[in-house]
This record gives structure tokens, sequence and C-alpha cells, in this order.
């Protein structure tokens, strides 16, 4: 890991925001080279998705708060999910 980085909830929702509607379906892939190529995600339930940087760095890919409009619940991952739409969501 070349760097761990924590946001706390309201720096999170104080960054720039769009809205997304997509299809996507569930792919991922492990990396056992050195040099950093993904980047792994920690939720606070414990999941723990990998990407692969040049996907992230994919207009579409969204850290998403809300669902039509209204805050997630626990059922879609609140506080935050994260919507890859070429991969996974």
């Amino acid at each position: 890991m070349l760097h761990e980085a924590e946001l706390a909830w309201n720096a999170f929702q104080a960054l720039a925001s769009t809205s997304e509607v997509a299809d996507f379906h569930f792919v991922t892939q492990w990396s056992t080279k050195a040099e950093p190529r993904y980047m792994m995600l920690r939720g606070s339930d414990g999941y723990t998705p990998n990407l692969d940087l040049e996907t992230q760095r994919d207009p579409e890919v969204l850290f998403a708060n809300k669902i039509d409009g209204e805050p997630l619940d626990p059922s879609h991952c609140y506080p935050v999910r994260l919507v890859v739409p070429a991969r996974y969501g």
C-alpha cells in the first residue's frame, strides 16, 4: 500500500457531487505486482473491494451517498457506496 487516506463524513459530504444512471455488473481482479496499480477500499462493515487505478480515474466512477435523491439506507451500504458502472456498484 502506498498510503492510506481517511475522510471525515462532513469532509466527504463537502466534495462536489453529481447524479448518474447506469447499469453495471460485477467483475474483479487481483495483482501481485509491486508497483501500485490498484486501490483497496475498506468499508466500516469490513467489506474491502479492490479497484485498478486506471478504472478509478473513469469519470463515471462515483462515491454515492444517495439513491433516487434520498440518503442511502443500511441495505444499500449507508452512508456511502462505491459505484463503478463498468465493474460493480
